[in-house]
């Protein structure tokens, strides 16, 4: 009684059944993954706490002005017209870097909004710009200020803050933006 018929209805149960009991993975129990990418990320290996903790601990710290010097003059930061925006996290760790592109035709809104939507990827906590002058005289471009200042005023409403802007002339790094006491720029 307990035997299988031969009838069509058990071929039709086993040929559904039979390749979910070949699989070697637990969601392929669950269902058909016919997309190969599916399979590869279900079967990657999940990276062990203590790697985990060795790459969190081997990133860049960015705390206080002459440790970001020492990272900006490390990097060769050196392409004209580009001002770098470093995203760090609340530790000022630094989490990831954008390239902004200040030729002659950008526009500071477009330059805003791809500087708050790269902090909000990163979830990141404060950003530094540093851009390179290569004519040896430091600029004051009113685009670049104003980029300053909005970043400074829009991201600290979604709190990302603007810690410091660097501008590489004449063999040095000066700072182009200090926060003063009263929160003004």
């Amino acid at each position: 009684m307990a035997t299988l018929s031969s009838s069509r209805f058990y071929d039709i149960v086993e040929r559904i059944f039979a390749p979910r009991r070949r699989s070697n993975h637990v969601i392929f129990d669950i269902c058909k993954v016919e997309y190969p990418a599916v399979r590869r990320l279900a079967e990657n290996s999940v990276p062990s706490s203590e790697a985990i903790d060795q790459t969190w601990l081997q990133r860049a710290e960015l705390c206080g002005h002459d440790a970001v010097v020492r990272f900006l003059s490390e990097i060769r930061f050196e392409r004209p017209k580009i001002i770098l925006a470093l995203f760090v996290d609340e530790r000022c760790g630094l989490i990831a870097s954008h390239e902004i592109d200040t030729s002659d035709n950008f526009e500071v809104a477009k330059a805003l909004a791809q500087i708050l939507a790269a902090a909000s990827h990163h979830h990141a906590r404060g950003v530094v710009l540093a851009s390179h002058e290569f004519n040896r005289v430091l600029a004051v471009d009113e685009r670049r200020k104003k980029l300053t200042l909005e970043l400074y005023r829009k991201g600290a409403a979604i709190d990302v803050f603007l810690l410091d802007h660097f501008v590489f002339t004449n063999g040095a790094w000066k700072r182009m933006f200090v926060v003063r006491e009263t929160g003004q720029a």
